[in-house]
């Protein structure tokens, strides 16, 4: 069958479904400084102070750090005892999670 482009052709869209994440949102927490020799600040926003669970990973899973933070502005977390390299941070307040790569550049 062929067709000519008198041809008509309806199409009617039921539902549509949004990928990805359209909307801006405020950052959770500033890391700072990264890349960082071994001191790295965590600055949290004032709707997310209540309660954070803090977990850093090496790049192998093997955890090295956690802990649980309640009503904090900041918290300095001490990697001075890690060697240089690339470490993920995970952030937890509530069910949302949090992932941010941390850079160690010892000196």
């Amino acid at each position: 069958m062929e067709t000519s482009a008198s041809d008509k052709v309806l199409i009617k869209v039921q539902n549509v479904i949004k990928v990805g994440n359209t909307e801006i949102f405020e950052p959770v927490f500033n890391i700072y400084p990264n890349p960082a020799t071994g001191i790295i600040t965590l600055e949290f926003n004032q709707n997310q102070k209540k309660v954070a669970k803090i977990l850093v990973l090496n790049m192998a899973g093997v955890e090295i750090f956690r802990k649980e933070l309640i009503n904090v502005d900041n918290y300095k977390l001490d990697l001075s005892n890690q060697v240089s390299g690339i470490y993920i941070l995970k952030v937890n307040f509530g069910n949302r999670e949090y992932n941010s790569k941390i850079v160690l550049k010892k000196q």
